[in-house]
């Protein structure tokens, strides 16, 4: 069976981290970038482009780090196998996400010492932040 791959991206500045929510029609919880790899795209390619698609961001806003983590699950939609690969998108500077109103309806900044388990749904995305946020405290 062939695996589908997927990318997740933490977006922080060194104080803050942004969390995105989903509409309600896909689940109305608070999460990171995510999104699939279109065909013939590297993974690196494939997180930058769901950045800017869910986000408006692009590399002249910050540097993407990659963690060097990966989740595989099986996706609850379609039964899909998936490997997720995981990213930090570090902001130069705090800003508003440009948000295209099909898949999230709204953002908030936290700071990063006060975001817990329970700012998202799944276990991956706050494990994905807590390599993140190490990163950024060592940046």
């Amino acid at each position: 069976m062939k695996v589908k791959e997927k990318v997740q991206v933490v977006i922080t500045t060194k104080k803050e981290a942004l969390l995105l929510l989903l509409i309600p029609s896909r689940g109305g919880f608070w999460q990171n970038v995510t999104g699939g790899i279109d065909k013939g795209e590297s993974i690196k390619e494939g997180a930058l482009r769901e950045l800017k698609e869910e986000t408006g961001m692009t590399l002249n806003n910050g540097k993407l780090v990659d963690l060097r983590t990966t989740f595989e699950f099986v996706d609850k939609d379609n039964g899909k196998s998936c490997k997720e690969h995981c990213f930090l998108f570090l902001l130069k500077e705090k800003s508003s996400p440009s948000l295209d109103g099909k898949e999230h309806e709204s953002f908030k900044w936290v700071k990063i010492e006060e975001v817990v388990k329970e700012d998202y749904k799944y276990e991956s995305n706050w494990e994905t932040f807590q390599k993140a946020k190490k990163v950024v405290l060592i940046s």
